[in-house]
């Protein structure tokens, strides 16, 4: 059976890819490799998160899922405090490596969802969920998201708008009672719902 990025330890031959992406006009240097997500460039769905996700300086940030980094890359350059967490050693190792390539700082977390994030004080939560791990994961992802914000924190997801947007929207409802589309670019949205 392949490997996917959702495994915690990748046994494939390991090739590194160094490439240049803009994030809100910002350059940015990131090393991937195999058995990773999107190694080869930044998705459309990780970039339009990325670049629509609400974000401010000093704020508490998990980057959920965070694979080789973009996301709490581009967040910690823009002064957030990060915490980057993933399943895949590979993708974290990855993850540290490109902190220190964009000269920012962020923790990094060996973390199969939430199991080793104790925080429960974060401003937002960051997710380009794992589909491929399937959509209970997702959901997984979803509803344990409010045990790990403060009040008045919020979780920002990206999906495709079909299916898993829909079902993945109507789970952040049931889990907050609110979700809002907050942007849309070709067959992704960026959801976000608020603990009240």
């Amino acid at each position: 059976m392949a490997e996917h990025y959702f495994s915690e330890n990748p046994n494939s031959h390991e090739k590194i890819r160094e490439f240049e992406a803009f994030i809100r006009g910002i350059k940015f240097r990131f090393r991937s490799g195999s058995s990773v997500f999107s190694k080869s460039g930044i998705d459309a769905g990780t970039k339009l998160l990325a670049e629509k996700c609400i974000i401010r300086p000093g704020w508490k940030v998990l980057d959920m899922g965070c694979g080789y980094g973009p996301i709490g890359v581009m967040a910690a350059y823009l002064g957030a405090d990060v915490v980057m967490a993933d399943i895949n050693r590979r993708a974290l190792q990855l993850a540290a490596e490109n902190v220190l390539l964009n000269g920012v700082k962020a923790k990094t977390v060996l973390s199969n969802a939430y199991e080793h994030i104790a925080d429960s004080d974060f401003d937002t939560i960051l997710i380009n969920p794992p589909e491929k791990a399937g959509l209970e994961v997702c959901i997984g992802m979803v509803r344990d998201a409010p045990a790990h914000l403060k009040t008045g924190g919020f979780l920002q997801i990206v999906s495709r708008n079909r299916v898993a947007g829909k079902r993945l929207s109507s789970e952040m409802k049931a889990a907050f009672g609110n979700c809002e589309e907050i942007a849309r670019r070709g067959d992704f949205s960026v959801y976000a719902s608020v603990k009240r």
